[in-house]
């Protein structure tokens, strides 16, 4: 298994690009008090967050598929967005196999094409287990709650 190879492009990167460009890179370290750096390139916008809170694990991964937080009504912003909320999560993973379960809610604040500021309610969660197929790597064991903020530009 190499640890970048392309099947989102067929394989073949020289013909064929990734339409959404996503990606992320996360690493958390929780030893009772702890913290998840996460960042990436979604839709066409870097973006970087940060969680802090309690728990115990440490975890580090590649995801091809890493996202933003998105609201739950779907709208995405032209300009700058920001992030703020709070995640529960329980899990373990290693390569391409996970299992676990995580909540997040929180509030993204963006701005449209014409400058005019939004805010919007961020829901997502449930539990999940699986056995990808993407080219995502990585290794992680832990238990949390956080609260984080976010920034996408």
């Amino acid at each position: 298994m190499a640890f970048f190879r392309v099947d989102y492009v067929g394989n073949d990167p020289v013909n064929f690009i990734d339409p959404t460009g996503y990606w992320s890179i996360k690493v958390s370290l929780f030893a009772g008090l702890g913290g998840t750096v996460f960042f990436g390139h979604d839709d066409g916008k870097w973006f970087a967050t940060a969680d802090f809170g309690a728990g115990l694990g440490a975890g580090a991964s590649f995801n091809p598929n890493g996202s933003f937080p998105n609201p739950v009504n779907g709208n995405k912003y032209d300009g700058v967005e920001g992030f703020v909320g709070v995640q529960g999560w329980a899990g373990a993973s290693i390569g391409p196999a996970s299992v676990g379960g995580s909540y997040q809610v929180g509030m993204l604040v963006g701005t449209d094409c014409e400058g005019d500021l939004h805010a919007d309610y961020v829901e997502a969660g449930g539990t999940y287990d699986t056995f990808s197929r993407t080219p995502g790597f990585g290794i992680s064991l832990g238990i949390g709650v956080t609260m984080g903020v976010g920034i996408a530009w």
